[in-house]
């Protein structure tokens, strides 16, 4: 698949990653080569001509999706020119279309290698606009290699660099490239404030094309982030402005994504419909095979939600047969999961078990590719942060000694003419001057203070990941390499086998809770609070928990009123309840019951998880939610844990307003209470009696 081809297809699953090409109009190239030609009957002339190297580059940047191997040619000639004249500006140009060919023939090393000449040369050349266009090819170069720690530290350079041009559309493109990375990554707090900052941007450029990607990317976030009331309102808007300007491809990925987020909400009649309409402007675009897997997922979905399982199934093999043939993982997940529900509800074991070995095979991918991509970006930005705070802290520093030189002349200057003026004037200045001096001092000291939590943050971080994770992949990895080479039989492996799931699964919830802690220590993370109500968040948690608690023989149990809502990140509380819940099932014994059950005061909820397991000491009961403890023993299965799982739940809990505390007998089991707000606002916390 060539590179703008590959670009489109991110369109249709993570929204719109902006390039810096479109696709061109044979008007366009037909234009273009005509000055050419004309220019050409000079040939003793043209050859000095810089306009003429100008437009072999136009030439090439409009071949690039219709005949990249005239690109090639167009900009080697553009290069050769360029260089015989000591054309900066026409080098670097040429490099950028050459790295693209290499890029669109998938030599992705050698796409890099030419992007970097490009840069050196522009940047002789300062050339602001061609340094941004080289950067953005970068970046997505990176992003295609799977480096999104590289493309993330390449779109936050190139956002610097938008913001010193004052260019509101490249200000757009960077903010919302910057956005998608952590989108795909699921990290919604961190995007959404880049994606509204792009669509800020966008209005200031009165460029109808990139307000509308940006609206159309606004409306999905704040649909994938449950926040309903904006969503309602930004597809709406989004709807209407699409319409009147004609940008029915981008209405086509809209409708899909409102379909999606009335799926969400419930409303499968309107979810469908809007699929429906996504699926016909798609037609009437002739769009590949591949951009309908997603939708016909999203229709087989809705349809088995509606118990139309015969057109549910039809519409999810569909999706699985396109995912299959297109390597799409994400796909082959979400469809198989959906076949794998089917099969189940019609009691068919032989297809049950086929489609769910298949997801699990194709989701613990994924969780585990998206969880080391994330680490990698919270790292890339805390990095990038670090750096920033530390110039900042060095440019202080600067400023503080001149300042310093500045008062010491003044205060030399007020000496010598001290006779002159009255001695309360002196002090006066004095004082201010000393003022001055000691509240930078302090700006100083307060950043240096940053810089050293921001390192002791990483340092835990990086500590727990080289402690706790590496026991369980280390034993993965031997007892593979052993099976490999026949050192252990089939029946020996399939022995520990039991083993290494436990192994796994606690790898898996590791990384949850290590990138959910990361988050919470970022400088700058969101949180996205609204009203949501809590009975549903715990279903799901219990949903997701159920197979850990059948292996137990547990008994879950959610006794949480229906109706009432709580104002929180509701992510954040996912989070809190299921760390807890995780607890409860390591901590109770075999066919013991976890109840979950609430009480609804004036202005606050209360939520408890209560179980019947081995309970805690009054010491340990102290210890468990102290944020300078790291505190973690062994469950009554020897699950392991890394002692960070409460202590991110303290800090979540007190981010939303709200109080943590627990109650517990040794022997006898232990109940956590979660204290939240009910509405928005400052809200007295209060423990309940």
């Amino acid at each position: 698949m060539g590179h703008l081809s590959r670009l489109v297809c991110l369109v249709n699953v993570y929204m719109f990653f902006i390039s810096v090409f479109g696709y061109a109009q044979q008007s366009q190239i037909d234009s273009i080569t005509n000055i050419l030609t004309e220019k050409e009957l000079f040939a003793a002339e043209y050859q000095k001509d810089t306009s003429y190297i100008n437009s072999l580059n136009a030439l090439a940047y409009q071949y690039v999706p219709v005949h990249v191997d005239s690109t090639y040619l167009m900009a080697d000639r553009a290069l050769k020119l360029s260089e015989s004249l000591g054309y900066d500006n026409g080098i670097a140009n040429s490099f950028l279309h050459i790295g693209i060919y290499h890029s669109e023939k998938g030599k992705s090393d050698k796409a890099i290698e030419t992007y970097d000449k490009a840069l050196i040369f522009a940047q002789k050349g300062n050339n602001l606009d061609l340094l941004f266009d080289i950067n953005n090819n970068r970046g997505i170069e990176r992003y295609l290699r799977g480096e999104f720690d590289k493309s993330l530290e390449v779109h936050l350079q190139n956002l610097d660099l938008a913001k010193i041009q004052n260019d509101p559309k490249n200000i757009s493109y960077a903010n919302a490239n910057i956005a998608i990375l952590f989108d795909i990554q699921g990290e919604h707090g961190v995007a959404l404030p880049y994606y509204e900052q792009a669509l800020t941007a966008a209005k200031r450029s009165y460029d109808n094309y990139s307000i509308g990607v940006a609206m159309l990317n606004l409306s999905n976030e704040y649909a994938e982030s449950r926040m309903t009331e904006k969503a309602y309102k930004q597809i709406k808007d989004t709807k209407s402005f699409l319409k009147e300007h004609g940008h029915f491809f981008l209405l086509g990925e809209l409708y899909l994504y409102e379909g999606r987020f009335l799926y969400e909400m419930q409303e499968y009649d309107l979810a469908y419909k809007a699929v429906q309409k996504s699926i016909e402007l798609l037609n009437d675009a002739n769009n590949s095979q591949i951009n309908f897997a997603v939708r016909y997922q999203i229709m087989a979905d809705v349809l088995l939600k509606q118990k139309e399982y015969a057109k549910a199934v039809d519409f999810a093999e569909k999706a699985y047969e396109i995912a299959k043939n297109t390597n799409d993982l994400k796909g082959i997940a979400y469809a198989s999961e959906t076949l794998y529900k089917y099969h189940k509800s019609m009691g068919e074991v032989t297809e049950t078990l086929k489609y769910l070995e298949e997801f699990k095979k194709h989701s613990d991918s994924l969780f585990n590719s998206q969880n080391k991509n994330g680490i990698l970006l919270l790292k890339a930005k805390s990095d990038f942060d670090k750096k920033q705070s530390e110039l900042e802290a060095e440019n202080e520093k600067i400023l503080l000694t001149k300042q310093n030189k500045i008062n010491t002349s003044l205060l030399i200057i007020i000496i010598l003419i001290a006779t002159l003026i009255p001695l309360f004037l002196k002090h006066r200045k004095l004082g201010f001057l000393n003022h001055s001096v000691t509240e930078k001092s302090k700006l100083l000291e307060k950043r240096e203070k940053e810089l050293i939590k921001s390192n002791n943050t990483k340092d835990k971080l990086f500590s727990i990941i080289g402690h706790d994770l590496k026991g369980p992949i280390d034993s993965l990895r031997l007892l593979l390499s052993m099976h490999q080479k026949k050192e252990v039989s089939d029946e020996e492996f399939l022995e520990f086998s039991p083993k290494l799931n436990k192994d796994v699964s606690s790898v898996f919830f590791t990384l949850t809770n290590l990138l959910n802690w990361g988050k919470s220590q970022m400088k700058g993370e969101v949180v996205q609070k609204r009203n949501f109500a809590v009975k549903p968040l715990v279903r799901d948690v219990m949903d997701f928990l159920e197979s850990t608690s059948i292996s137990k023989q547990l008994k879950l149990v959610n006794e949480t009123e229906g109706e009432v809502e709580v104002y929180a990140d509701r992510n954040q509380i996912d989070v809190v309840i299921r760390n807890i819940l995780s607890n409860a099932i390591k901590f109770t014994p075999a066919k013991g019951t976890i109840k979950v059950i609430s009480q609804d005061f004036e202005n606050k909820y209360r939520i408890s998880i209560m179980d019947n397991g081995i309970g805690m000491d009054p010491k340990t009961s102290e210890r468990v939610l102290d944020p300078n403890e790291t505190y973690t023993t062994y469950g009554t299965d020897n699950e392991k844990g890394t002692g960070l799982g409460l202590i991110l739940c303290k800090e979540l809990v007190e981010k939303n307003k709200g109080e943590i505390w627990v109650e517990s007998t040794l022997g006898k089991g232990s109940t956590f209470h979660i204290l939240l707000p009910k509405t928005k606002g400052p809200v007295e916390i209060l423990k309940a009696v």
